[in-house]
């Protein structure tokens, strides 16, 4: 996780990812009546720099297998829509001289608007740790930021952990987000890091494969995200 990454995360976040709400007229059994679904779309400028364009409701288009369904709202995320839930997902197996990257974290979630409510928690044993809940004041959500681990557990799967916080976080008509932090490593399911030359060098040493294979539950674990209609942005740091 280099130091320019994390600088560029609060203008990434704030310029391309401006989401937006729906609800949609589907057809029932037994009636024809709307049927109102909660759902997060994102559209993404063509320049970092540039504005957003505008998303009309004709340009989105939503399929119930073969049959086209008629959007009858779209909402910005803006305003009095704007709320967001965001999770600070970090692994405890990264290796502690990602310390001096936290910093960055801490200054993103600083620069957050109110509309923002921000939780920290760390995986390990295939399950999330919160640290601190989700709360509107950004100063105390920094202050939860801490040194990973830095050691293993029985159960390491990154992968199992998004899984668990998903599944166990109370749904609402809200954005959710996660900030995963991680090496993608799923040590639960036997994959090794393998020293290679491979790669840019961040300073910790010989440059590592993260992913020898594919984990098993990487699949899974999109799959849920989007059922649950919890978007994930991943940042790689090194693991011990």
């Amino acid at each position: 996780m280099k130091t320019s990454c994390m600088k560029c995360l609060a203008p990434i976040m704030a310029s391309a990812l401006i989401l937006w709400g729906y609800a949609l007229s589907a057809q029932e059994k037994g009636g024809a009546g709307p049927a109102q679904v909660h759902v997060v779309i994102t559209d993404v400028g063509l320049k970092a720099d540039a504005e957003l364009p505008r998303l009309r409701q004709d340009e989105v288009k939503v399929k119930q297998g073969k049959t086209f369904l008629q959007v009858t709202q779209l909402i910005s995320a803006q305003g009095d829509n704007a709320a967001l839930q965001l999770m600070i997902l970090i692994d405890d197996t990264l290796d502690t001289s990602v310390g001096n990257n936290l910093t960055d974290i801490r200054e993103f979630i600083k620069a957050q608007p109110p509309s923002t409510v921000i939780g920290i928690a760390y995986m390990a044993n295939a399950t999330v740790n919160v640290v601190q809940n989700f709360t509107a004041d950004h100063e105390a959500a920094a202050k939860a930021v801490r040194l990973p681990r830095g050691g293993f557990s029985t159960q390491d799967s990154p992968y199992l952990s998004l899984i668990s916080l998903v599944k166990g976080w109370q749904q609402q008509n809200v954005r959710r987000e996660v900030l995963m932090v991680s090496d993608g490593i799923d040590r639960l399911r036997g994959e090794k890091p393998t020293a290679a030359q491979l790669g840019p060098s961040l300073g910790y040493g010989p440059a590592y494969h993260s992913m020898p294979t594919i984990s098993a539950d990487a699949t899974g674990a999109s799959e849920i995200s989007q059922r649950y209609n919890v978007i994930v942005h991943s940042i790689y740091a090194p693991g011990v």
